[in-house]
C-alpha cells in the first residue's frame, strides 16, 4: 500500500517535468546552441528586428523572430508589417544550410512587408555570422551605340545633408527596390536616362518633393548639384485628385514623377539631390529636418548588365501617376 502511494507521488512530480520536455523536444533540440541575431531597422521611427536560430546538422532546424522596441508614430504599423512578415517567412527558413547566404537571400519576401522581411533575412544571418559578399558591378568597356535602351536600375537614399554629413539610410526612391528606366545614346555618344520615382508606396512611405540636380562627383568630393539637361515631370496631386497623397495636404501640391537626367560618363554610380517628406518625421524639427522635410544625396545604380535595345515609345507605356 505504501508502495502505491509513492509511486502515485513521484509521478506527480515527473508528469511537470515531462511535460515540459517533451514541449521543449518539440521545438528546440537538445545540445544545439541557440543563436541570436538582431537587425535594426532606422526607417520611420524604428524598430529591432530580433531572431533566435538554432541548427542541426548543419541546417536550420527551429527559429524564432520577433520585433521589439518600436518608436515614431509609425510604431502600431511597424508592427503590423512585422507581424505579416514574420508569419509568410519563418517556415521558409526551415531546412536551410546554415552557411547558405544565397539561400538565405533568396527566401521570398512578403509583399507590403518588404523591408520587415529585408531585416529578418539580415537578423538571422547576423545570428549566423553570415557576412554578405557584394558583387563586382559590371561596366561596359565603351559607350553603347546610339540608339534606345531599357535597363534595371536602383535608386537609394545614400545620406542625409546635415552640414554636408549624414548617415546612409538606403530607402528606395522607385517604390521597390529595383525598376527598368530608359537609356538614350544620341548621335555623338552622350548619355541620358529617364525614370520613374515613385512616392507614398506602402513599403516606403515618404514623398520625393522635388528633385535639386544630380552631381559630376563622387560621393566624397561632391559639389553642387547641377540641373544642366534635366527634365522632370512632376505629378500635382491635388489637381488630378490623388488621395493615395492626401498625407501632403498643407505640406506641398506635387510630387516628382519622371527625371531624364544626362550621364557624363560610364560609371557603377550616379548621384542625386533630392528634397524628401516622412509623415513619421513630421515632429523632428533640429539642424537639417523641418517638420519631416530634408535634403538627401540619392544614389542612382544602373544595372549594366542588363541593358537591352529597345524603342523609344517604351517610355510612352510608363504609368506617370501608378
Amino acid at each position: 500500500m505504501s508502495f502505491k502511494r509513492k509511486n502515485k507521488s513521484n509521478l506527480i512530480l515527473v508528469l511537470p517535468v515531462l511535460v515540459l520536455t517533451i514541449i521543449f523536444s518539440l521545438t528546440y533540440s537538445y545540445g544545439a546552441e541557440i543563436l541570436k541575431g538582431v537587425e535594426e531597422v532606422k526607417a520611420f521611427g524604428g524598430y529591432k528586428v530580433n531572431s533566435e536560430v538554432q541548427v542541426s546538422e548543419g541546417k536550420i532546424s527551429h527559429i524564432e523572430i520577433y520585433g521589439s522596441d518600436f518608436a515614431g508614430s509609425h510604431a502600431e504599423t511597424n508592427k503590423a508589417y512585422m507581424e505579416r512578415a514574420v508569419k509568410g517567412m519563418k517556415d521558409k527558413f526551415i531546412g536551410k544550410s546554415a552557411t547558405d547566404i544565397r539561400g538565405i537571400k533568396g527566401i521570398d519576401n512578403v509583399a507590403r512587408a518588404t523591408i520587415s522581411s529585408d531585416a529578418i533575412k539580415k537578423s538571422v544571418m547576423n545570428a549566423l555570422k553570415l557576412e554578405e559578399q557584394e558583387e563586382p558591378e559590371h561596366l561596359p568597356d565603351k559607350v553603347p551605340a546610339p540608339g534606345d535602351y531599357t535597363i534595371q536600375i536602383r535608386d537609394v537614399i545614400e545620406r542625409i545633408e546635415v552640414k554636408n554629413a549624414g548617415g546612409g539610410i538606403q530607402h528606395s526612391l522607385l517604390g521597390t527596390k529595383t525598376a527598368k528606366a530608359l537609356l538614350h545614346v544620341d548621335k555623338n555618344r552622350k548619355m541620358s536616362i529617364s525614370y520613374l520615382l515613385k512616392s507614398g508606396t506602402v513599403d516606403e512611405p515618404l514623398y520625393i518633393l522635388s528633385y535639386n540636380g544630380f552631381y559630376n562627383e563622387d560621393l566624397d568630393n561632391l559639389k553642387e548639384p547641377s540641373l544642366e539637361g534635366v527634365e522632370v515631370q512632376n505629378i500635382f496631386w491635388e489637381k488630378s485628385s490623388l488621395k493615395k497623397y492626401a498625407e501632403l495636404k498643407g505640406i506641398s501640391d506635387k510630387v516628382v514623377g519622371r527625371v531624364t537626367r544626362p550621364l557624363k560618363e560610364l560609371k557603377t554610380h550616379y548621384y542625386d539631390n533630392v528634397k524628401l517628406y516622412v509623415p513619421a518625421m513630421k515632429d523632428v524639427n533640429k539642424p537639417g529636418f523641418d517638420n519631416g522635410k530634408f535634403t538627401a544625396v540619392s544614389k542612382l545604380t544602373p544595372d549594366w548588365k542588363t541593358l537591352k535595345k529597345s524603342e523609344r515609345t517604351e517610355a510612352c507605356k510608363w504609368k506617370l501617376y501608378g
